[in-house]
């Protein structure tokens, strides 16, 4: 279970996000997450703020793969 942080605004508009990040999934993809799996530490914080996986990450910010 990861800590998804401090309720933010954002919680109220959105709130499958902290049940996402409790349950280590994807609120966009609903897919399973690890944690320690992210290919870097931005990654792994940008999870805790948005609940987004890696994967879904690189799509929406349009990161290409090295």
């Amino acid at each position: 279970m990861t800590d998804p942080g401090p309720i933010r605004p954002a919680d109220m508009l959105f709130p499958q996000r902290r049940a996402a990040i409790l349950n280590d999934t994807c609120v966009t993809c609903g897919g399973g997450v690890d944690v320690h799996a992210f290919e870097s530490d931005c990654e792994a914080r940008e999870y805790r703020i948005s609940g987004l996986c890696g994967d879904c990450q690189r799509e929406l910010f349009n990161v290409e793969g090295e």
